[in-house]
């Protein structure tokens, strides 16, 4: 009989703490400028930001006054998709103390929050707790904020449905979210980013002493790209319910799974049930849990990643609502040293799943790929399995770079992938470089390497390549100086010379020489040196023994 009386003294503590802050908030935005296009400045012992009170309007900006703050609550914020509202730092950046959390938005739509306000602080927002966007939001763009010591998730974007029918699923969708160039680390028990509602086939809570079971909200729209996680409690990025257009890429994830709140919530990136679209482009390395797991709808296209050090399965796979795609698509990726398998997939329910054109390297279990039984449909084809980095042919796994060397096995060695939409590399490099598709996420690059040696009048120049050029292509080299003998471009070397010297330069006089492989009228390979003629040496003593 005691713990409701608790709960009721805790609602009550909650609700006068409340109202010493709506007090706070009663002190409007104020109206100036700071030299950063403000059209409202939020000072800085004002917890609440009140677009309505504030009288915001589509298209303003709002300055966060620089310097140290409380928490912040953001709400009735209201834009338009053409003329969205900004939310920024002026003047230096924004330092929320550590708490419970550290900016939430409510009750808001077709704002962007901002930590672009002075160029001099990449990340111009900096909260000690979790940064949320809930309370029916949607249309919200957070960029540039870290956030650290957040007590679970560092960023919480979602709203959980209740017994208020507005948080149903057939009543709000949460539209067009974007995070990028975000940084969360430290974070306490939970995920550094936590976006949409994890129970995609419902879940049961009690209303008016019935039980009935609720759906949450999709996402539609979401992008989430060029953020960095690191050392959070449990995966660096989960995401569920999120069927349309949802595309995460070109993330880091480092120290997944450090705290976690619960048993095999310790995985680098989670794509839970009702998630579609494409993963692309990320880095996941060093947890306990799996590299990724992956629970989306079957349309999902994983292509270009790197997972290194997973403490599980670098990527366990498995359908957990009814497939929505035909299957399941792993192209092109690159899994280093898992502690279990490289990849275990249990989608059953798919028409054909996909494995090609990745690179796995010495699983712990010794199995590349498993599958749950011969009921799982599935297609393999130019993977490159290898027990050692060294027969992967890296050009230095020590030091985690995963590019590809001349010799190694994987160059040339894929398939066409662009039906899966893969054109480029993790670089952004096209593909195929070659006359095929590389495997693994890096398309082998041949270097050229050029070098020089002065001389009296003279340059010699000397050159490697680490690939075969064909035997239709030439060499070009162009200089910048007065002319020698040679007047510049020499065009017309041939594929296989790897030396040519320069003569009657001008001594002391720095000349930049660009060399470059010309196939045809295309040039494919290029470099350049600064060297300068001298007849002048210096000798240094040998002294034999």
């Amino acid at each position: 009989m005691k713990q409701p009386l608790i709960v009721t003294l805790s609602i009550l503590t909650l609700l006068l703490s409340l109202t010493q802050y709506q007090v706070w908030a009663a002190r409007p935005s104020t109206v100036l400028d700071g030299g950063c296009g403000c059209d409202h400045t939020h000072p800085l012992n004002v917890w609440k930001l009140d677009g309505a009170a504030a009288n915001i309007q589509p298209g303003d900006t709002v300055c966060l006054e620089a310097g140290a703050r409380a928490r912040m609550r953001i709400e009735n914020v209201h834009g338009s998709e053409q003329a969205p509202v900004t939310i920024k730092n002026c003047g230096g950046p924004v330092e929320i103390e550590e708490g419970p959390y550290g900016i939430s938005i409510g009750l808001s739509s077709h704002l962007r929050l901002t930590g672009t306000g002075d160029p001099a602080h990449f990340y111009g927002i900096r909260a000690g707790g979790t940064v949320g966007a809930g309370d029916l939001t949607t249309n919200v763009e957070i960029d540039h904020v870290e956030v650290y010591a957040a007590g679970f998730a560092g960023f919480m974007v979602k709203t959980d449905p209740t017994c208020d029918p507005a948080t149903w699923r057939e009543n709000f969708t949460m539209y067009d979210v974007s995070l990028h160039d975000n940084y969360v680390h430290h974070t306490g028990s939970g995920e550094g980013f936590y976006v949409g509602f994890t129970f995609y086939n419902g879940y049961d809570i009690s209303c008016s002493g019935q039980t009935i079971t609720v759906y949450g909200h999709v996402i539609e729209g979401l992008k989430m790209y060029n953020n960095i996680t690191y050392d959070t409690g449990a995966e660096g990025i989960q995401v569920g319910s999120a069927p349309v257009g949802a595309e995460i890429h070109d993330n880091v994830v480092q120290l997944y799974g450090q705290r976690p709140f619960a048993n095999y919530q310790d995985n680098g990136i989670q794509i839970g049930a009702g998630t579609g679209g494409l993963l692309y482009n990320n880095w996941i390395q060093d947890g306990p849990g799996n590299g990724l797991i992956m629970m989306g709808q079957g349309d999902n296209v994983i292509f270009n990643n790197v997972i290194v050090n997973a403490g599980a399965y670098g990527i366990f796979c498995d359908e957990r609502s009814d497939p929505v795609g035909t299957g399941y698509q792993f192209i092109n990726n690159t899994i280093v040293h898992p502690a279990l398998d490289g990849i275990r997939i249990y989608a059953d329910l798919m028409e054909m799943n996909h494995i090609k054109n990745n690179i796995i390297v010495n699983p712990g279990s010794g199995e590349y790929v498993v599958k749950l039984n011969n009921s799982v449909p599935l297609e393999m084809a130019n993977n490159l399995f290898a027990a050692t980095s060294a027969a992967a042919g890296f050009v230095d796994a020590a030091a985690h770079d995963y590019h590809l060397t001349a010799v190694s096995p994987a160059v040339d060695g894929g398939l066409d992938a662009s039906g899966f939409g893969v054109y480029v590399d993790m670089d952004g490099t096209s593909r195929p470089y070659g006359p095929a598709y590389d495997i693994g996420a890096y398309e082998f690059l041949p270097t050229l390497r050029l070098s020089g040696a002065p001389g009296d009048q003279t340059i010699q120049l000397f050159w490697e390549l680490d690939t075969t050029l064909p035997p239709t292509a030439t060499w070009q080299i162009s200089y910048t100086g007065t002319p020698g003998n040679e007047p510049s471009p020499i065009s017309g070397l041939a594929a296989d010379q790897r030396a040519f010297t320069l003569t009657g330069l001008t001594n002391y006089e720095l000349y930049t020489i660009e060399l470059t492989a010309m196939v045809g009228n295309t040039a494919v390979y290029t470099d350049t040196i600064i060297i300068m003629p001298t007849d002048r040496f210096i000798y240094l003593p040998v002294i034999l023994r």
